[in-house]
């Protein structure tokens, strides 16, 4: 028998607490509170509460105090809550998502479209926790499962150093036994493997079809795939180094234009390959592109990364980023409106352009798109709050044509934006600069800076890479967002 959701109504008004008892007692397991601390008082009693539907003008407390009290609480902070209040006003509805709510409807209310949102958060709110449970299942397979390793045989190449590790397995540096080439080899284990553990199977072997399917410089390039005798699957990459995107900004900060339109334009052209063999990467973000500090004599180089959520015509996971187990995939800073949704068939090339948007936002600016305490949050502002312009957020001017590409790139609807990658490739390299970024600069720049300087690896992300000098990466740079702006993948 399945579980009733709880979502605690909190109103004075007898009327609204018998619409809103109606309305939703069929589908939740319903309480009630007349005001702001009998409010409080049933959460702390430890009974789950799944949703709070709260109205802000009440006696004694008021319902900002209420949800200000419930972030601050790391027992409640998770809950979602949503303003239901007569109370019109612009400024109290930013006052109320600036607390941390996720929604605010405004009274007279339609009982209907009240069920029709609360369905729609409790909906995200269970994918995200099955993907943390997820998450946790496949931590205690990795480490137990591949030992030490130093050492070990995989084909052809034989295990160096550890380079990252997470819930899916390992990474390691590894070496060629006849050609003495050093080589990325990530690693996965089936022992103990089930549940949810099966579909990261599935994407593992996914994204070594769809990069070998690719020829573009620009992204990682695959030189082996096989499963060991003990059903240990691997794949070999070349092994990159320099720095990813995510931690280039956070060792220096905010790009400069011109080298942010250097390092987009082959993200473009690694994109541009993929979407034509009907591929989406659907997890575009700024710990998927790695700078390299110089290949065959180019220095600044990037590499797109990590296609473990690519999903191609053949795929049999379906178009919605919403998994058959209600797993949520891809990056919340980067999620674009209708991943963050999960409608059947609405994830295409242009989801990876919004994706791209925001990552542009980020080398710009230093900070994602949107900047809330949880991912739940950050999901529904890309469904619902329009973005600062770049330049808005930096504080100081940057080309019009970028800012307004920017804002193009992350438009709502998928209609609003470039009709493809080779759209945005074009309108990039038509933006008159002030600034420049050459071959020249980018090796000044690179030998300016000593090779410890970045650091992609941040406690509670789900894998981290080791302090490199230079960082190198196998093409999975398992790094997330600062925790203050929201959790990722």
């Amino acid at each position: 028998m399945r579980v009733k959701s709880s979502i605690l109504i909190v109103d004075d008004v007898p009327e609204n607490i018998t619409i809103l008892g109606e309305t939703l007692g069929d589908d939740y397991d319903v309480r009630f509170a007349t005001n702001g601390d009998e409010a409080l008082a049933q959460i702390g009693t430890g009974d789950p509460v799944d949703l709070v539907l709260l109205d802000i003008m009440m006696p004694g407390i008021d319902g900002y105090e209420v949800c200000r009290r419930l972030k601050a609480n790391p027992a409640t902070q998770e809950i979602p809550v949503i303003f239901l209040t007569s109370r019109e006003e612009e400024e109290s509805e930013a006052r109320g998502l600036e607390l941390g709510a996720v929604d605010y409807i405004k009274k007279p209310f339609n009982p209907s479209i009240v069920k029709a949102r609360i369905k729609g958060i409790l909906r995200l709110k269970l994918a995200i926790e099955e993907r943390l449970r997820a998450r946790l299942d496949l931590a205690q397979v990795s480490q137990s499962a591949l030992g030490d390793g130093r050492g070990r045989k995989l084909g052809n190449y034989t295990l160096v150093e550890r380079i990252a590790s997470g819930g899916m397995g390992e990474v390691w540096r590894a070496e060629h036994d006849l050609l003495k080439q050093s080589v990325a080899a990530k690693l996965i284990r089936l022992d103990r493997i089930n549940g949810p553990a099966e579909v990261a199977i599935k994407r593992f072997q996914r994204e070594a079809k769809a990069l070998a399917s690719l020829e573009s410089p620009h992204t990682i390039r695959l030189l082996e795939y096989d499963v060991t005798p003990e059903g240990c699957f691997y794949y070999v990459m070349e092994l990159l180094e320099g720095a990813d995107l995510q931690a280039l900004v956070r060792a220096v900060g905010p790009l400069p234009p011109a080298r942010c339109v250097h390092l987009l334009l082959q993200a473009c052209r690694s994109l541009n390959e993929a979407h034509e063999l009907g591929l989406v990467h659907r997890d575009v973000k700024p710990g998927n592109m790695f700078c390299c500090r110089k290949i065959g004599g180019e220095h600044d180089v990037l590499k797109v990364l990590d296609f473990g959520l690519v999903k191609s015509p053949s795929s049999d996971e379906g178009d919605s980023p919403l998994t058959k187990s209600g797993l949520f995939l891809g990056t919340a800073q980067t999620a674009s409106p209708e991943a963050a949704t999960g409608g059947p068939g609405d994830v295409d090339a242009r989801s990876d352009i919004y994706s791209l948007g925001c990552t542009a936002f980020y080398l710009l600016t230093g900070s994602s798109l949107y900047r809330r305490r949880n991912q739940l949050q950050v999901l529904m502002d890309h469904i619902g709050a329009e973005p600062d312009p770049p330049s808005r957020r930096l504080g100081r001017p940057l080309p019009a044509e970028l800012d307004a590409l920017i804002l193009s790139c992350v438009a709502k609807a998928k209609g609003d934006r470039p009709k493809d990658i080779s759209e945005v490739a074009r309108r990039l390299e038509a933006i008159p600069l002030d600034d420049s970024w050459s071959q020249v600069e980018a090796r000044r720049w690179w030998s300016q800076y000593e090779l410890g300087a970045f650091s992609s690896g941040k406690e509670g992300s789900e894998e981290t890479h080791k302090p490199f000098a230079p960082q190198k990466t196998s093409g999975d740079t398992f790094v997330t967002e600062d925790r203050s702006e929201a959790e990722t993948r």
